[in-house]
């Protein structure tokens, strides 16, 4: 078994963040559903596993558990995964692929869906790969 923290250490020691398939020069997506939620400048935003995010400048199971600690009625939950189209492998792992059902699934009951898009990411190298977005809701 790879030690997955030694492997995400080598990729972000020997890559420029350019050279990462995930690259976004500007993370549309990820923008246009927080202004889908009303979220402002100041919000409090937590980005888990983004890796060098340009939003807010582990493992499947601890992503699970954050989102349900200290929630508050009404916050939004947005989540980027690949899709259930999406590539099977990233920087050689294997990777778990959502669709917006499964995803509503995994976090539970009180989370409602309020809006699902499939998102096209084009690599630095011009391949594409499929990512599903979600914007959540908590309700108690």
């Amino acid at each position: 078994m790879v030690d997955r923290q030694s492997h995400w250490q080598s990729v972000y020691t020997s890559k420029h963040e350019v050279e990462v398939s995930w690259f976004q020069e500007t993370p549309a997506p990820s923008l246009d559903l927080l202004a889908l939620t009303g979220a402002t400048r100041h919000a409090a935003i937590i980005d888990i596993g983004g890796g060098a995010s340009r939003l807010a400048g582990i493992d499947q199971a601890a992503y699970m558990i954050v989102p349900r600690r200290g929630r508050r009625p009404g916050e939004h939950m947005i989540i980027g995964t690949f899709a259930a189209d999406g590539p099977p492998h990233c920087s050689g792992l294997p990777v778990i692929r959502y669709d917006a059902e499964g995803l509503a699934k995994t976090l539970g009951f009180r989370f409602g869906l309020l809006d699902r898009r499939l998102h096209r990411h084009v690599t630095p190298w011009e391949t594409e790969q499929a990512f599903q977005f979600c914007t959540f809701r908590y309700f108690p």
